[in-house]
């Protein structure tokens, strides 16, 4: 238990740390902030005033998503739907809310009237995380039994062998998952600052390689190809080759030559 603790620790953290990268990119940095997530922003202020309380030194930091729960998480990126911040009503809209607010059917019911017609900016899971994932169905199923297993070991329930070697399985199966949807988190999102760091640092590799290998010439006479250089002449003695082929062969009816691949 105390082995398998300390992996459900660190994939839960990655776990967290990837929903944050996920939801600060399409939803803002104030995303639990959105409209629809109510219920979790209060509970997470709650938790975090909480955690804040044993852990001081973060009385500066945001800790709402460390504090909400991983079931709370989880609903969140499955079950959630995020909408517009304004809500517009028409002016026949306006007068049906009336009616509602001034007879006997209460404040619940004027509630769903206006959050009937709330407009719907994303649904996290299709529009947000599904696309990052190989087989969104199958990572649902992970989820579940990461969670199950993890509260499992976290209260300390004893297992079996076989059962210790079933939970390795389980974290091997959505840690591989994670792989997936971080490579292709990082493929489809990468920033424009990664992007240009990216080029500059490979306009310096070539530069600094051209360098070199003019001074090599200058100072040896030899020239020294890079990788592409090597393909170009490659390329060009395996053309001339061809060519030579064709010169002597093309006319004799002993022989058919194809194109050159």
């Amino acid at each position: 238990c105390t082995e398998l603790y300390s992996e459900f620790f660190k994939l839960e953290n990655r776990i967290r740390s990837f929903v944050s990268r996920v939801l600060t990119l399409h939803l803002g940095v104030d995303w639990l902030n959105s409209c629809g997530l109510e219920k979790y922003y209060s509970s997470a202020t709650q938790l975090s005033d909480a955690f804040k309380q044993k852990v001081p030194e973060l009385d500066d930091i945001n800790a709402d998503l460390i504090s909400l729960t991983l079931e709370s998480v989880f609903d969140i990126v499955f079950k959630c739907q995020v909408y517009e911040n304004d809500i517009v009503l028409s002016r026949v809209e306006y007068v049906q809310l009336e009616k509602i607010l001034t007879s006997s059917k209460g404040n619940e019911n004027a509630k769903d009237f206006i959050l009937k017609r709330r407009k719907k900016v994303a649904d996290i899971w299709e529009d947000i995380f599904k696309q990052y994932f190989d087989k969104p169905e199958k990572f649902k199923t992970d989820v579940n039994k990461f969670i199950n297993s993890r509260n499992h070991i976290a209260h300390n329930k004893l297992i079996t062998w076989n059962t210790y070697n079933t939970i390795l399985t389980e974290l091997g199966e959505i840690e591989d998952d994670l792989d997936y949807a971080d490579d292709k988190f990082d493929e489809k999102e990468m920033s424009k600052e990664v992007m240009l760091t990216r080029e500059y640092e490979a306009e310096q590799e070539s530069e600094d390689r051209e360098y070199w290998r003019s001074r090599i010439v200058q100072e040896t006479g030899i020239e020294i190809l890079d990788e592409e250089g090597i393909y170009d002449k490659f390329c060009k003695t395996l053309d001339e080759f061809y060519q030579d082929i064709l010169k002597q062969f093309q006319y004799d009816p002993c022989f058919d030559i194809a194109e050159i691949e």
